[in-house]
């Protein structure tokens, strides 16, 4: 129960920080980081695997190369996720 809820936080915030436009703007350069155009993909699949740790650290890692700005909503949110895992 608790692994489906941490699923399902880590899937919201991923649609809620890597969105529409976040996406357009990524799409139309060359990023040459793996693992930043198709970070939605690969974030569904740690998931899927139950590998919820990877899954935050990879949407970590697409947000510190982008350099995307976070809200303070979004910044609790993480910093939130990022204690429930230490603590599994």
């Amino acid at each position: 129960m608790f692994a489906d809820s941490l699923k399902t936080k880590i899937k919201e915030l991923t649609k809620e920080i890597l969105t529409d436009d976040w996406k357009a703007n990524y799409s139309n350069k060359n990023t040459k980081s793996l693992g930043i155009q198709d970070a939605e993909l690969i974030i569904s699949d740690f998931l899927e695997h139950r590998e919820y740790t990877c899954a935050f650290e990879h949407l970590e890692y697409v947000i510190s190369e982008t350099e995307t700005q976070l809200t303070g909503e979004q910044a609790q949110k993480m910093e939130k996720l990022g204690l429930s895992l230490k603590m599994k």
